[in-house]
């Protein structure tokens, strides 16, 4: 199991090998407490599975764990290509197109990772991986 330091490293340079130039700056690799209530996205290891943590507004939307670090990277790489995808589709006269094409562009880079580790992503219920990487096969 990694810690949360090399689980964002890790994270970090499967990321920057696919894709350059990214801000990272909502996704935090930090253990998430109750003091802390920044909006977006923990990433985090707690010696027993990693954390994919989802905060808005004082809230947490969702917290979805796994043993695999490539499941965690496959949560961050979803988040990234929707932010990428509104972000690009902006001023697009289909705006809806816009941003499931570029999503699936950049999805599409992370597809072996996917297909990997699929099983597991299944049997798990990783439900917004699925939704996400559903993109690049339609």
């Amino acid at each position: 199991m990694l810690s949360t330091s090399e689980l964002q490293r890790y994270i970090y340079t499967k990321i920057n090998d696919r894709i350059s130039n990214l801000n990272f700056s909502n996704i935090y690799f930090k253990v998430f407490d109750n003091w802390c209530f920044n909006d977006g996205i923990y990433v985090f290891s707690d010696d027993e599975k990693y954390h994919f943590l989802e905060m808005e507004r004082g809230y947490v939307l969702g917290d979805e764990t796994s043993g695999e670090p490539d499941i965690m990277l496959l949560y961050v790489i979803s988040i990234i290509s929707a932010w990428i995808g509104m972000r690009d589709a902006v001023g697009h006269e289909d705006y809806g197109k816009a941003y499931r094409e570029k999503r699936a562009e950049i999805l599409s880079l992370f597809g072996d990772i996917y297909h990997e580790h699929e099983k597991t992503i299944n049997e798990e219920g990783h439900k917004f991986v699925i939704d996400s990487f559903s993109l690049i096969n339609s």
